[in-house]
């Protein structure tokens, strides 16, 4: 039977390598268009009793309508996306206000723009598409993570047992 001193050592290396893991490959998938959200994207550890708990999370405001789309675009394509959540979409479209943004950037976008008397006044969508990065993260590291501990158990027996 191991020590709980080397049973919290295992497990601290473990959710310290599995949340570096899911955080890394979340900030690779994540949108690019500015570092803000790549800068949310962060680590919590906890540990209670024998209990470790490792949280990546972000605290971004746009975060989830990046993850889940908006709109009936979001909607149309949300694969990806965790299926233990159910979103619901707007089914409209939306205007946004001209001083929102450039046109060059609202074109970028694929935004309608809205002119009067050929002045941009404003833009239309009909939501973004989702663009899952934080349950990708998880789900594609799933296997690489439960190989990885396994690897850090069986290393500190090994340690142990030349000891």
């Amino acid at each position: 039977m191991l020590s709980s001193e080397v049973a919290n050592e295992i497990g601290e290396q473990i959710i310290a390598d599995a949340t570096l893991t899911v955080q890394s490959s979340a900030r690779q998938l994540a949108p690019k268009d500015t570092s803000a959200l790549l800068r949310s994207i962060k680590i919590e550890k906890n540990i209670e009793g024998s209990e470790h708990v490792g949280t990546v999370y972000t605290n971004s405001e746009y975060a989830s309508y990046m993850e889940f789309g908006t709109g009936p675009n979001g909607q149309a394509s949300h694969s990806g996306i965790s299926p233990k959540v159910s979103p619901t979409y707007r089914q409209n479209g939306w205007g946004i206000p001209a001083e929102a943004m450039s046109a060059k950037k609202a074109e970028e976008y694929g935004l309608g723009i809205f002119k009067r008397n050929g002045e941009v006044t404003g833009y239309y969508t009909k939501g973004h598409p989702a663009t899952p990065f934080m349950y990708p993260a998880l789900k594609d590291n799933y296997k690489r993570i439960i190989n990885h501990s396994k690897k850090v158990v069986r290393d500190k027996l090994k340690e142990l047992s030349d000891d």
